[in-house]
């Protein structure tokens, strides 16, 4: 199959270049290794495309945690509009749907659906708006309130 797509790239003026090539195979029982131009391509485990990390096991789980950091990471950056007055808690809540969701929620279209996943993001959906609606867990709002 890769020389099929070799020749059809070449077909093209394009070439396949080994040291970028990676190669990640699901049936981890296939060893056989994966040459062009007689080299070997390196296998690996996991790679990240198009920002979302790809890996054998089929899993979603480092994914997840990736952009749950990278929202976190966003949602600091804005700390100085969580603790302003000057707007109002409505424009707080529409950048936190904008910003911090499309953040946490980029490439999730390939993501396994699981409750288990669901209930990790809402998590950290419900601890941020807590804190840029400063309710304290001495003040005992549920999360279906919030």
């Amino acid at each position: 199959m890769l020389e099929r797509l070799e020749k059809a790239s070449a077909k093209v003026g394009l070439k396949i270049n080994v040291k970028k090539t990676k190669k990640m195979r699901i049936a981890l029982n296939n060893k056989e290794p994966l040459c062009t131009h007689n080299e070997t391509t390196e296998r690996v485990t996991q790679f990240t495309y198009l920002d979302s990390i790809i890996d054998n096991t089929r899993g979603t789980e480092e994914d997840i945690k990736a952009r749950i950091r990278k929202a976190q990471t966003a949602f600091s950056a804005l700390n100085k509009i969580w603790h302003s007055t000057t707007y109002s808690m409505q424009t707080k809540l529409r950048i936190f749907n904008t910003n911090m969701k499309s953040v946490l929620l980029y490439g999730c279209e390939t993501w396994k659906n699981s409750k288990y996943i669901t209930t990790k993001l809402q998590v950290f959906i419900n601890k941020n708006l807590r804190k840029i609606l400063r309710i304290s867990w001495l003040d005992q709002v549920t999360n279906n309130e919030l």
